[in-house]
């Protein structure tokens, strides 16, 4: 748990009304809060939260960023649309598609992520082998 600026009194420890103290945080002006508080003067990022994407997120934005490339490029070279036509189009795919990855279809980009790491474990495993085997030989 970690503590985080009272919204209640907005940390001053104040009631409002007649005054007195706070009745959420006792005249404290922080609370306790669970999980990750916000990033504040009092809470800070807590522990373990570098401000970094997960795999799935980082992977939703790179798709969407490619399907808004390729509508936008094939939108403008393969049509008689004005420019912003196909810009428009390729923005509105890429924020579908990047909802679609953060939503629904959020479980494709965690078995890709376990795939992928399986797979580089395994690669890693056999280049242990051809170097240990090569040194055999000799």
């Amino acid at each position: 748990m970690a503590r985080e600026t009272c919204v209640a009194c907005r940390g001053t420890g104040r009631g409002s009304g007649v005054g007195g103290d706070c009745v959420v945080c006792n005249g404290m002006g922080t609370i306790w809060v669970p999980g990750n508080p916000k990033p504040g003067p009092i809470g800070g990022p807590g522990p373990g939260t570098s401000g970094s994407e997960s795999f799935e997120d980082w992977a939703a934005s790179m798709l969407g960023l490619a399907s808004w490339g390729i509508v936008t490029y094939y939108g403008v070279t393969g049509t008689d649309l004005e420019w912003y036509w196909p810009l428009i189009g390729g923005v509105l795919a890429g924020l579908f598609v990047v909802w679609l990855f953060k939503g629904p279809l959020r479980f494709l980009l965690i078995l890709a992520k376990y795939i992928l790491f399986i797979g580089g474990l395994a690669w890693g495993i056999y280049l242990i082998y051809l170097v240990v085997k090569a040194f055999s030989e000799a």
